[in-house]
């Protein structure tokens, strides 16, 4: 090779080396995009937050019925085995008050209560244990167990496996049924209107056994297809009554305060 090839050779390596050393990363380094883990390759969104650093629970004000069973049925079983689902209340006050709370139209709470039972002893019909646990969207609120010995035993006809109605479901069957043409017509009492009457409060109830009233069932049972059934009821004084089967979506009683059974 000739002094002007060799020249020329030199001087391209000089110039490859020199390019390379204004890289900013370190000799013999290959440079790499810095991703969070988890990221598959894509950039994070601006603002997003890490799953681990905030319970999805925490960022809603209100939770379904069934999203509320998902926290209280754990807990229930983890105090004893032998606790089944008697009874289910919506918007609750920790005193099984109910509480004026404008989500219910859409099928939210923000506090759920459940109601346990168990025998005070294996196959005795008399005393039991009641369990009562409220959840909203940050867990449970507060649990409450109580040992009802000379009571006699209170047991669930229907099985929680058999619940397959949400409560979202069960309020899109009342306001279909006439719930919401109540509510539109009388503002004063429509329960998901923040200016309504206080006494604006839709109950909804879900019990493990079937329904009964001397007024519009006539003093029978009805227990729908597994003995699980919604009751709806709308303001004032209970307005319009339904009663849904959680099993099916069936809707078997429809008492309108109006009108004579």
């Amino acid at each position: 090779m000739g002094k002007t090839a060799s020249s020329i050779l030199a001087a391209s390596v000089a110039l490859l080396l020199l390019t390379s050393g204004c890289s900013g990363s370190p000799a013999g380094a290959t440079a790499t995009a810095t991703r969070p883990p988890g990221a598959a390759g894509k950039p994070t969104p601006t603002g997003a937050t890490a799953a681990t650093s905030v319970p999805s629970g925490q960022l809603k004000e209100a939770l379904t019925a069934k999203e509320a069973f998902a926290v209280a049925d754990p807990a229930a079983k983890a105090i004893h085995t032998s606790y089944r689902l008697l009874e289910v209340w919506g918007c609750t006050a920790s005193a099984l008050d109910y509480e004026k709370d404008d989500h219910l139209v859409n099928g939210g709470c923000a506090t759920w209560a459940f109601r346990y039972t168990r025998p005070a002893k294996p196959g005795s019909f008399e005393g039991y244990y009641e369990l009562l646990l409220w959840v909203g969207p940050r867990g449970i609120v507060k649990q409450q167990e109580t040992l009802k010995e000379k009571a006699a035993a209170v047991v669930a006809k229907g099985a929680a496996d058999d619940w397959k109605l949400d409560s979202t479901q069960a309020i899109e069957i009342a306001e279909r049924e006439g719930g919401k043409e109540h509510r539109l017509q009388n503002p004063k009492w429509d329960a998901g209107r923040f200016d309504s009457d206080p006494n604006a409060v839709l109950r909804a109830s879900l019990e493990f056994v079937p329904y009964f009233d001397v007024t519009y069932a006539k003093g029978k049972e009805i227990p729908g297809a597994k003995s699980v059934v919604w009751t709806i009821k709308y303001p004032p004084v209970d307005r319009y009554v339904f009663v849904i089967d959680a099993y099916n979506g069936q809707l078997l009683l429809k008492g309108d305060a109006t009108k004579k059974p």
